[in-house]
């Protein structure tokens, strides 16, 4: 059996363990006692046994102990349940038969744990088939299997034990106790229990659920205790009923109740009794592990300031719903938008106005949808919406509601703020197209409306270069070289250790445009070379990163350079013999330069085709360490970063906002990927504190700004679009 990624096993096991009534133990693969319950270390305590790391062989007989390494060989090797007699070693304090029931388990580091229940004399567990069952659920509670396969297992155990007995699990909901699941309850009695009042005074269930422990009535029609249902019980011929509290993940509250009902007068024994709370306990905790890997799934799928989609999710949803409309012949529309001037909230009323800005605008985009359509943040203020089955009417009409919408003033700060946004609209046609070619388009279309003076609508056809009608939507076509090569510059981010001393200087080349301002070096890049114009640019990048002298400031500190080339950069042949050079000719130390490939997954396709480049970038660059921006924002997949077996491994600062539960995992699993962690983008001294009281000492952006030398122009993290 295999857990999930991400799960907690070991919280799992200590919890049925604690809460178990049974002996049972927990073996590692070599067959040594780990864990064991409060019955169990009570049993080993009595046969002055030291079980603790002790080979569960050593507490039997030895001529069995061959065929018990057989058993638990098979067990790991195929991971089958079993149950098998044995007897105990001499001089043990007991001569009785032993039962062991072994139930392999996959923990979360890839390892297999045996889940051992001891029968003696005793301690029975119930007939074979009701270990089984109960093996069963345990199974499924640790596969996290769906919740209702959990509770259908759960009741078969309810009256596998108590034949004919009517069961109910319910869960709390407000002030309520709704209703879940059932065994045997009739058709008319399940809308008068469907739903009870969280009250004590009321049933059984809301005692359990009230009280946090078992609520047992003998006889429904008689005890005064529960007037309300006397009524109903003498109806429908309900006598007992007791009820268990499914327990909170910390054990102080009841978050439900598993009920059995009786058709006669009854009170459960002992091992009854056990053996409910057993299965309440082991429901709660399919709950919880449900619970919490919803949640992850739901954080690493939606952006975390706003709830809306995250850039994985929407590209999913994208190829979703395109193979779709490959089928059906329908059109996907595809609407990309960023605020304008949203710097200039961030600059005057801070970057809390800037996150309730985004905020705003996330819910006033839900509001315009249907159900079908997809809002989804792509980072900083660019949103990216997906119309299925909507042509180019349709989705001008939506763009212009959308526009309508964004145009209503809103109150930051005590102040009211006007925004307007550029909207860039496309529309799937009958060539089939891939998800790239339509945000491509979409984006081209959205600076078109940049160009011709924001707060606008723009169409731009999948495959065009240009649009038609109005001015010229790209931007630099029509600039002169020179005019270029004035607008490229490098900008530099410090990225420090603990003691706030500048390790590595991290080098971007940015452009910015006479008329619109800063852009990413990469756009300027693409739009160049669709008019064969690219070696301007490179050119003018070239020539940037030399006037800085970027490598005096390096040698000075002690630090080495980090560059993150574009996607066009990296799908170019030549450009590691480039890189190479451009290290020797200014004398920095190889192992002081680090190559960052984040870019590399937006298009280099493959798992294969990114280990070639780190292959090629390794054989190329002498001494070049390998680094990946952006871990923790779900965009990068695990088996691409783990293929290409980079250096250092760079965390989003989204990625600080985690509970700590999370930011651990997220930290524990950067770390078996990479031999250096750093967390990067950091704009606050609170996130700097945050990344070191987590345990990263290596810290990277603008927050550094004061930390860099004089000259160095210093990257503040605004640019008007991803490259």
């Amino acid at each position: 059996m295999n857990t999930a990624p991400g799960t907690d096993t070991d919280v799992l096991v200590d919890a049925l363990l604690e809460a178990d009534s049974q002996p049972r133990v927990v073996l590692d693969d070599a067959g040594r006692v780990r864990r064991a319950s409060p019955t169990a270390r009570s049993l080993f305590n009595e046969t002055a046994w030291e079980w603790q790391d002790a080979l569960l062989e050593d507490w039997l007989s030895e001529a069995e102990r061959e065929r018990w390494r057989e058993v638990l060989a098979q067990a790991i090797r195929h991971g089958d349940a079993s149950r098998t007699v044995w007897h105990p070693a001499a001089g043990s304090g007991t001569s009785a038969e032993i039962g062991l029931s072994l139930i392999p388990v996959s923990t979360d580091r890839g390892t297999t744990v045996i889940i051992g229940g001891i029968e003696t004399g005793a301690h029975r567990s119930g007939d074979g088939r009701e270990r089984g069952l109960l093996a069963t659920l345990l199974e499924l509670v640790t596969r996290q299997a769906d919740l209702s396969t959990v509770y259908e297992r759960a009741l078969d155990l309810v009256t596998e034990r108590f034949p004919g007995a009517r069961a109910v699990i319910t869960r709390r909901q407000g002030e309520a106790l709704v209703v879940i699941h059932t065994r045997n309850v009739p058709p008319e009695v399940r809308p008068l229990i469907a739903r009870q009042p969280l009250d004590a005074q009321y049933s059984p269930c809301g005692a359990a659920a009230v009280n946090n422990r078992p609520a047992a009535c003998r006889d429904l029609q008689r005890d005064p205790t529960w007037p309300a249902l006397s009524a109903i019980a003498r109806t429908y011929d309900l006598r007992a009923d007791w009820s268990y509290p499914i327990p909170s993940e910390d054990g102080h509250h009841a978050i439900g109740t598993l009920a059995v009902l009786q058709t006669h007068e009854a009170l459960p024994d002992e091992a009854g009794g056990t053996l409910l709370r057993e299965i309440a306990q082991l429901v709660g905790l399919a709950i919880h592990r449900h619970e919490r890997l919803s949640d992850l799934q739901r954080r690493a799928f939606h952006d975390p300031l706003t709830g809306l989609a995250n850039r994985q999710l929407l590209e999913d949803r994208l190829e979703q719903t395109l193979a779709v409309g490959r089928r059906n012949g329908r059109p996907l529309a595809v609407l990309m938008l960023d605020l304008d001037n949203f710097k200039q909230v961030n600059d005057s009323l801070g970057h809390a106005a800037g996150d309730d800005l985004l905020i705003e605008v996330a819910g006033r985009l839900r509001e315009r949808l249907r159900p079908s359509d997809t809002v989804a943040r792509l980072g900083g203020d660019e949103f990216v919406i997906l119309l299925p089955e909507t042509d180019r009417s349709g989705a001008e009409a939506v763009a212009q509601s959308v526009l309508d919408s964004l145009q209503r003033p809103i109150e930051l700060e005590g102040t009211t703020r006007s925004i307007t946004p550029s909207i860039g609209v496309t529309v799937s046609g009958a060539r089939v197209v891939s998800a790239g070619e339509l945000l491509r388009a979409a984006d081209r279309a959205m600076y078109r409306v940049k160009v011709n003076g924001k707060d606008g609508i723009a169409f731009l056809a999948h495959g065009e270069q240009g649009a038609s009608g109005g001015r010229t939507p790209l931007l630099a076509v029509d600039l002169s070289s020179e005019e270029i090569s004035r607008g490229v510059t490098m900008v530099a981010t410090a990225r420090c250790d603990a003691d706030d001393g500048v390790v590595a200087i991290r080098a971007a080349i940015r452009w910015t445009h006479p008329r619109f301002g800063r852009m990413s070096f990469a756009r300027l890049l693409r739009l160049l070379e669709a008019r064969g114009r690219r070696a301007v640019a490179e050119s003018a990048g070239a020539a940037a990163l030399a006037r800085v002298g970027i490598g005096e400031a390096l040698d000075r500190l002690d630090a080495r350079l980090v560059y993150a080339p574009g996607t066009t950069s990296l799908s170019d042949p030549e450009f590691g013999a480039r890189m190479d050079e451009y290290i020797r000719s200014n004398r920095m130390a190889p192992r002081g330069f680090q190559l960052d490939l984040a870019a590399a997954l937006e298009d280099q396709g493959s798992v294969a085709r990114l280990t070639e480049l780190c292959t090629d970038m390794r054989g190329t660059i002498d001494g070049v360490r390998l680094s990946m921006s952006g871990f923790g924002g779900a965009d990068a997949p695990l088996n691409a970063v783990s293929a290409m077996a980079v250096d250092t491994l760079i965390l989003t600062p989204d990625s600080l906002a985690l509970p700590d539960d999370a930011l651990c995992a997220t930290i524990a699993l950067a770390r078996q990927l990479a031999r250096e962690v750093v967390v990067g983008g950091l704009t606050e001294t609170a996130q700097v504190r945050r990344a070191r009281e987590a345990g990263i000492a290596l810290t990277e952006g603008p927050v550094h700004a004061e930390r860099l030398p004089a000259g160095l122009p210093r990257d503040d993290g605004t640019v008007r679009a991803p490259g």
